[in-house]
């Protein structure tokens, strides 16, 4: 007697399962033929054909680096910071030639010597610019105008690169 449970044995399970699933794949790869072959179709011509002969040439064959576009980089610049000028560094300069009038004052004469004349006596501690030097005197801007003092009644600072001058005759 053969026993009714409504499931079928198993050879017969695998027999439907290897014809469903070729059904299957038949059903695929029919789908995919058809949509190659619809998009391969051209429209049908309305007029009549024209004659046309054709003169056999050699195709050129792809190649792989035609079917791959190349890009080509596009480099642009960055916008570049305005340089901050900086300031240039402070020179050395070195303090100017100076004398300074000692204690009992200095008398300002018009040439480097007693015998000029006496241009103005000036307090002791003033002090004026050195511009030049004839022996044992000092030329200096008396203001704005070249005038002497004696050296031995003064107190000189930076005049080792003082020039030499000559006076004029009195």
């Amino acid at each position: 007697m053969r026993r009714s449970s409504g499931f079928r044995s198993g050879r017969e399970r695998v027999v439907l399962l290897v014809v469903g699933f070729a059904v299957v794949v038949v059903v695929c790869v029919g789908m995919v033929w058809l949509g190659y072959a619809l998009g391969k179709r051209q429209p049908a011509d309305t007029q009549a054909p024209a004659t046309a002969s054709v003169i056999a040439s050699p195709l050129p064959s792809p190649t792989v680096g035609s079917l791959i576009p190349t890009l080509t980089p596009t480099i642009t610049p960055l916008p570049t910071a305005t340089p901050i000028p900086t300031p240039a560094p402070p020179t050395n300069t070195p303090p100017p030639p100076m004398i300074q009038a000692g204690p009992n004052g200095l008398n300002i004469r018009s040439g480097p010597d007693i015998d000029y004349t006496r241009l103005a006596h000036v307090e002791p501690g003033t002090q004026f610019r050195v511009i030049g030097r004839y022996d044992d005197w000092w030329q200096i801007d008396y203001n704005g105008l070249p005038a002497w003092a004696f050296s031995g009644v003064v107190t000189a600072y930076n005049t080792d690169s003082v020039p030499e001058v000559q006076p004029a005759l009195p």
